[in-house]
């Protein structure tokens, strides 16, 4: 597959994500009630990162190409060079930058129902990239970056492709639990102000990440306005 990466790929990015560094940098190096404002004001800067998601795929070329007419060696021939791209991992260490900010506002002090090694961060990142992939470009284009884009930990972990309703599942190779997975099946929302259910059955790509494998993490944009996810949060 013919693909050529522009050498000027995301001057906004660069920009914004050096913006965004300085942030977290004045999270990292305060305390106490001043931590809390600089936070909440770095958290701000976050929920643009959805924009240079999508800017990044754009620059790709990724909404460009109808990945039903590629093979599936073309289709990871395509994302082979997406993800070695700098601009990749530009993008990927910045969503994993804002993640760890945001479960740090979240002072999530549950303990793990299972004990097992950590899960890599970068596999939030990665299932935030797939998400949008998933719902732009189709379940074929989604499955052919998420191969791609966790090559590196197939030593590490078990990981599968398994079907069109969950395009990934990464398990521990000992224990067999289940520690990542993107999936496509009903999530429950509940109402902001009246917490309230949703009153019809709703359906989203998600996924699923360790060591609560319970919560649901959607794109904002998927979820009905004035409701929130009652087991997890939406990232962008």
């Amino acid at each position: 597959v013919a693909f050529l990466i522009s050498a000027t790929v995301l001057p906004g990015f660069v920009q914004a994500t050096s913006q965004l560094e300085t942030e977290s940098e004045k999270v990292m190096f305060s305390d106490g009630k001043d931590e809390v404002v600089e936070l909440e004001k770095g958290l701000e800067e976050y929920e643009h990162l959805n924009d240079y998601v999508d800017q990044f795929l754009e620059e790709m070329s990724i909404a460009d190409v109808n990945f039903e007419e590629l093979t599936e060696a073309e289709a990871e021939e395509f994302f082979e060079e997406v993800v070695s791209d700098e601009q990749y991992y530009s993008l990927e260490n910045e969503i994993n930058r804002s993640i760890n900010e945001m479960d740090r506002a979240d002072y999530v002090t549950e303990e793990p129902t299972f004990s097992t090694r950590a899960l890599p961060i970068a596999f939030a990142a990665i299932g935030v990239v797939a998400l949008r992939i998933a719902v732009t470009q189709g379940t074929k284009a989604a499955t052919a970056y998420l191969k791609k884009a966790t090559k590196k930990y197939t030593t590490q972990y078990k990981i599968t492709f398994p079907s069109s309703k969950q395009l990934i599942l990464i398990q521990d190779k000992k224990s067999k639990k289940r520690l990542f997975s993107l999936d496509n099946h009903s999530v429950k929302l509940v109402h902001k102000t009246t917490g309230k259910g949703y009153p019809k059955a709703f359906s989203a790509w998600h996924f699923h990440k360790s060591p609560d494998m319970t919560q649901h993490y959607l794109m904002c944009s998927s979820i009905p306005k004035n409701y929130k996810v009652q087991k997890g949060k939406c990232y962008f």
